[in-house]
């Protein structure tokens, strides 16, 4: 901050948005310390993400540029970052366990060719290993219940002839 008053203002003002922050749980972002000097003294330049000293401060003292911005979103994309590789490698593993035969159908669809003939080797192998645990088992009953109301008939009806636009796989 450019003058000592407006330091101190800024000091309480943080003090109180933290304290609020704090009370609400929701996360509270300190950023004194990411834009002030290893003495704690406010700098104008500062080195960025590649070490490269630059204007981090408008010229007003209290706003920032847009390299001290990027300088303040840095810990929360990283946080972002690691969060979001969490989540897809959760999705991952789930849809690998309970979903196994999806590479395989898919594999079949396939003309053939090295991929989708080493992609239907491979998801054989581990739907087969997958389904002694038992956990196909949802995934089949789900089927099972899709292909019964897909094939079912008003009252009079003819009984439904030959395939539904899903075949089912056979796994």
């Amino acid at each position: 901050m450019k003058t000592q008053r407006l330091k101190r203002r800024m000091a309480l003002i943080n003090g109180v948005v933290e304290a609020r922050m704090k009370a609400l749980g929701a996360p509270y972002l300190e950023t004194v310390s990411l834009t002030a000097s290893t003495v704690g003294a406010c700098e104008a330049n500062m080195p960025n993400a590649g070490g490269h000293r630059v204007l981090m401060r408008a010229n007003d003292g209290i706003h920032m540029s847009m390299a001290g911005y990027l300088r303040l979103s840095a810990p929360v994309a990283a946080r972002d970052r690691r969060w979001a590789s969490r989540a897809i490698l959760t999705a991952t593993g789930f849809m690998l366990v309970f979903n196994a035969v999806s590479p395989l159908n898919w594999s079949r669809q396939q003309p053939p060719r090295w991929v989708p003939e080493t992609a239907r080797a491979l998801s054989e192998t581990w739907t087969r290993q997958v389904s002694v645990f038992g956990v196909d088992m949802p995934r089949q009953r789900a089927r099972e219940i899709w292909d019964a109301a897909r094939d079912a008939r008003f009252i009079g009806q003819d009984p439904k002839t030959g395939g539904g636009s899903t075949p089912a796989a056979d796994s």
